[in-house]
């Protein structure tokens, strides 16, 4: 076959496949019955939800939930001094222990996929974290005395509104997607990747960012440029449907206003290199 290059029979890695079928609600709970899988008097576990989807810390201080895939089970046992060989425990078990020796700061050794939820029973803190490129969604609701969280937005229809927030849609309109923590809906956003969201307090913290080295002596792509130019909001970049806004005004007395506005045309990918002729 022709993709039999990509396969690898010695790998130990378990498959990457998760069916995320859980969400979780906390804040002022009455009369949760259905699909209660654990709760307590601010937190519950609603739905089906697969035995490798959640666990309790050895203290049971931390009550863990979320789709995990991680690639470095063995260096994070022994992080915990831990035989890799005798611990058959699933990967949300592994975060728990390692959440209740270092915190949210465990979210720094974690290299994989995942989006999760930690419940600090004794501090009555909730924790909401995804992975650093964003392999795994994570998605939770802003108002009202409950709030939800889901890895699915559909999961959440019962606790969110149905009015559309205007600048989102504006977006996804201009841009095929919606950028930052905005949805489609006013009362839920997305935690970004490489975060961690923490609640009552709202507070969002960065435990990852992706670092570029800047070799060129191009101005333009000098690393203050390029630090700046992150931390233009959305709405400058954009002007009406004009994509670019803040960039195209800035080279506007550099370059011809043939160039600056001119349309997309595209670029040609080499497929046929790709695939032999038989």
């Amino acid at each position: 076959m022709l993709f039999n290059i990509f396969k690898n029979p010695k790998s130990n890695i378990s498959s990457i496949e998760v069916i995320p079928t859980w969400y979780v609600i906390w804040g002022t709970l009455n009369n949760l019955t259905e699909n209660v899988l654990w709760q307590d008097d601010q937190f519950a576990i609603i739905s089906a939800l697969a035995t490798e989807q959640f666990a309790l810390s050895p203290t049971k201080q931390f009550v863990v939930v979320g789709d995990v895939w991680l690639t470095n089970r063995v260096e994070l046992l022994q992080t915990l001094g831990v035989e890799p060989s005798g611990f058959l425990e699933n990967n949300c078990q592994l975060i728990a222990q390692l959440w209740e020796k270092f915190g949210s700061e465990c979210l720094k050794f974690l290299v994989g996929m995942f989006g999760l939820v930690v419940w600090d029973r004794q501090q009555q803190v909730l924790w909401l974290g995804r992975d650093r490129i964003g392999s795994r969604t994570l998605y939770y609701t802003t108002t009202s005395a409950i709030r939800a969280i889901a890895p699915k937005m559909r999961a959440l229809t019962p606790y969110r509104s149905t009015e559309l927030d205007l600048v989102a849609l504006r977006d996804y309109l201009c841009c095929a997607f919606v950028p930052g923590e905005r949805t489609l809906w006013q009362q839920v956003k997305e935690v970004r990747p490489g975060t961690v969201v923490e609640m009552p307090s709202e507070k969002v913290y960065t435990y990852w960012e992706l670092e570029e080295e800047i070799t060129s002596g191009d101005q333009l792509f000098d690393q203050r440029v390029v630090d700046l130019s992150m931390q233009i909001p959305p709405e400058y970049k954009l002007s009406g449907v004009e994509e670019k806004a803040v960039l195209k005004q800035a080279v506007a007395d550099i370059l011809p206003q043939a160039i600056i506005h001119r349309p997309k045309s595209g670029m040609m990918v080499p497929v046929q290199m790709g695939f032999r002729k038989y």
